[in-house]
C-alpha cells in the first residue's frame, strides 16, 4: 500500500513537471513587452487649446495603434499658448491615457476606452535654454527617450499587454509674443522610434535672413571657382 502511495505521488509529480514545462513558453509570452520597432512609427506633441495634444502612431509586433490624447500629463505644457509666458526649461516626457483612435491587436480592432484602455509613457529629459540663445528667432532641441505603454484589454480574461521601445525627440520652440509677452512656445515635438541620440543638444534656428545670406553666399563662391575653373581651361 505504501509503495502504492509512493508511485502515484512519483507519477503526480512528474506530470506536475511537465505541465509546468509545457506552460513556461505561454507564460514568457505574455510577460514579454511587445517593441514599437517600427522606425516610422512616431507621436507628435503641439499646441493646442488648453494646453497640449498628441497624435500617435505606433506599430509592433501584432500590435499598432492611431490615437490622440484627449488630455493627458505634459513636461512641455509650461511652452504650451496656454501658458501665456512660454518657457526656458521643461521636460521632455509626457504621460497620457485619454485616448481616442483605433488599436489594433492581433488583427482585431478596439477602441480605447474603460473597457479597453491604453496607456502611453514617454521618459526623456529636462532641457535649460542657455541665455545666449535666448533672443534667438527658435530653437532646435535634440534628445533620446524610452517609451513604456500598456494596452488593458479588461474585456479579456489575460493579461494586459505591455508595450515598450526607444528614440529620439526632436522639439522647435518659436519665439513668439503671446498677451503681450515675449518667449518661446511650442510649435512641435516629434518622438521617432528607433535609434536614440547620445545626449541633449540644443541649436539655436538660424533666422530665414540669415539662412537666405547664407546661401547667397555659397551661390557667389561657387561662381567664383567655376569662372576660375574656366579661366585655367583658357589658359
Amino acid at each position: 500500500m505504501l509503495t502504492l502511495s509512493m508511485s502515484l505521488t512519483s507519477k503526480l509529480i512528474r506530470l506536475f513537471a511537465v505541465v509546468v514545462i509545457a506552460l513556461l513558453p505561454l507564460a514568457s509570452a505574455h510577460a514579454d513587452p511587445i517593441t514599437i520597432t517600427d522606425v516610422s512609427g512616431i507621436a507628435t506633441l503641439v499646441n493646442s487649446s488648453p494646453s497640449v495634444r498628441a497624435t500617435v502612431n505606433i506599430t509592433g509586433d501584432g500590435f499598432s495603434a492611431s490615437v490622440t490624447t484627449f488630455n493627458g500629463s505634459f513636461g512641455l505644457a509650461g511652452c504650451s499658448t496656454g501658458s501665456v509666458t512660454g518657457c526656458t526649461s521643461a521636460n521632455l516626457g509626457w504621460f497620457s491615457s485619454d485616448l481616442g483612435g483605433t488599436i489594433i491587436f492581433n488583427g482585431t480592432s478596439f477602441v480605447p476606452n474603460a473597457i479597453n484602455p491604453l496607456t502611453l509613457m514617454f521618459n526623456s529629459v529636462t532641457f535649460v535654454i542657455p541665455p545666449e540663445f535666448l533672443t534667438a528667432s527658435a530653437i532646435q532641441i535634440t534628445a533620446p527617450f524610452t517609451f513604456s505603454g500598456q494596452f488593458g484589454r479588461t474585456s479579456f480574461p489575460t493579461e494586459p499587454v505591455i508595450l515598450s521601445g526607444e528614440g529620439t525627440v526632436n522639439l522647435l520652440l518659436v519665439n513668439r509674443t503671446i498677451g503681450g509677452f515675449n518667449g518661446f512656445f511650442l510649435d512641435h515635438a516629434d518622438y521617432v522610434f528607433g535609434p536614440q541620440v547620445s545626449g541633449l543638444t540644443i541649436e539655436p534656428v538660424p533666422e530665414p535672413a540669415t539662412i537666405l545670406l547664407l546661401a547667397s553666399g555659397l551661390a557667389g563662391t561657387m561662381m567664383r571657382l567655376r569662372k576660375r575653373r574656366s579661366d585655367i581651361r583658357g589658359n
